[in-house]
């Protein structure tokens, strides 16, 4: 029996509609370990259905669920090494493909996307492990030496916009940018009026962390090492 009429696989489509560019198929077992949320909505699908389908949010790409898929047969996923289109601000897909004829200014690390895109998959399914996991490839990623600063203002906003609240995910960007906030390797501060956007978010409450943690000299800021785990999302 194929994947497309087993009824111990499920159907992960991208949305909205029949329109969609693509699924991928996921053994119930696997997905359910890490999802509550899951077993409630394969419950409420209709017995005697071959195909059950559960979309997801349009702004997710194909290559992502890829990527959750390697996550949950192996407990992680490969990172490749190039560059990608930066975060779009006017919605729609984020895709994970490589564009080697972009300026640079228009492009990010595929790690640091990924690790983004990875996080908010997992925050719509409610996946708990796979947002732990994506934080600590975020983290990795970060931390490492990129012909440009990783930490923009459109890495904060697809957090911001894509999160019904502030959380695990928002704090510790926040936290990121106040720490290396001075330094433009790591913080891109070209375009100032992008980044009073995001400061002046109400709902993040960026402002007044940012304000308390700046007026600190940068060497005193980096003396507190930040660590994937303090961003972990608790146990129910």
């Amino acid at each position: 029996m194929d994947s497309a009429h087993d009824p111990r696989f499920i159907r992960l489509r991208l949305g909205p509609d029949d329109n969609s560019p693509g699924s991928i198929y996921v053994p119930y077992q696997l997905l359910s370990s890490d999802s509550y949320p899951f077993l409630h909505e394969t419950r409420s699908l209709s017995e005697d259905k071959a195909k059950q389908d559960l979309w997801v949010a349009g702004s997710n790409c194909l290559e992502v669920l890829g990527l959750l898929v390697q996550w949950l047969h192996t407990g992680k996923y490969s990172e490749l090494r190039g560059s990608v289109r930066r975060f779009h601000s006017l919605g729609g897909c984020q895709d994970l493909k490589m564009w080697p004829d972009l300026e640079p200014k228009e492009t990010m690390d595929w790690a640091v996307k990924a690790a983004m895109l990875a996080w908010l998959l997992g925050y719509e399914l409610e996946l708990r492990e796979f947002r732990n996991y994506a934080i600590t490839r975020l983290f990795a990623a970060l931390s490492r030496k990129s012909e440009q600063p990783q930490l923009t203002p459109d890495l904060c906003k697809a957090a911001w916009r894509n999160t019904e609240e502030p959380g695990e995910i928002d704090r510790a960007l926040a936290d990121m940018v106040v720490r290396n906030w001075g330094d433009a390797a790591v913080v891109d501060q070209a375009d100032l009026s992008e980044w009073v956007d995001v400061i002046g978010d109400e709902e993040s409450g960026f402002m007044e962390k940012f304000v308390g943690g700046t007026l600190v000299s940068l060497e005193k800021r980096r003396e507190k090492v930040l660590v994937a785990e303090d961003y972990f999302e608790p146990e129910l």
